[in-house]
């Protein structure tokens, strides 16, 4: 932004999308569908939170806290944080909910890469009980680095 922006800004001016400078407020910007991405159906929402309900209140059970990205609503954390991360006997764990035949979107693969780059336990689960397999498994062999 140059000073002569800055100064227009200053007397009250609104830059708008065509890049002419008006007192009147612009409209808000509304990103294009495709500058969002893939986004879920509610059905499929509907799908994935039946997944992460019951996994939430097995966490819970055994009092294992975590964090939780919501799926239908941006979290302010870093884009491809999976859906749920926590730690197990001291083991680092995310878990990425997918319905069955989804894939991570790239972004999610590159964070969870990163995450098991940091020594961090991932796993993509199409179902509660692989996922709920994978902490039980964790939670008794927590010395154990090769799963």
């Amino acid at each position: 932004m140059g000073i002569q922006a800055e100064e227009l800004k200053r007397l009250g001016f609104h830059e708008w999308p065509d890049g002419s400078w008006k007192k009147e407020v612009p409209p808000p910007r509304v990103p294009s569908p495709d500058a969002l991405g893939p986004r879920q159906t509610v059905e499929a929402q509907r799908e994935v939170e039946d997944l992460h309900k019951p996994f939430q209140k097995m966490l819970e059970a055994r009092r294992i806290a975590y964090i939780y990205s919501r799926p239908d609503k941006p979290t302010g954390q870093r884009v491809g944080l999976p859906d749920f991360c926590f730690a197990v006997a001291g083991i680092p764990v995310a878990i990425e909910f997918k319905l069955p035949g989804k894939k991570p979107r790239k972004s999610q693969h590159n964070c969870i890469a990163d995450m098991e780059a940091n020594g961090w336990r991932c796993l993509v689960a199409t179902d509660l009980r692989t996922a709920w397999q994978f902490v039980l498994h964790l939670q008794d062999n927590d010395n154990d680095t090769t799963t």
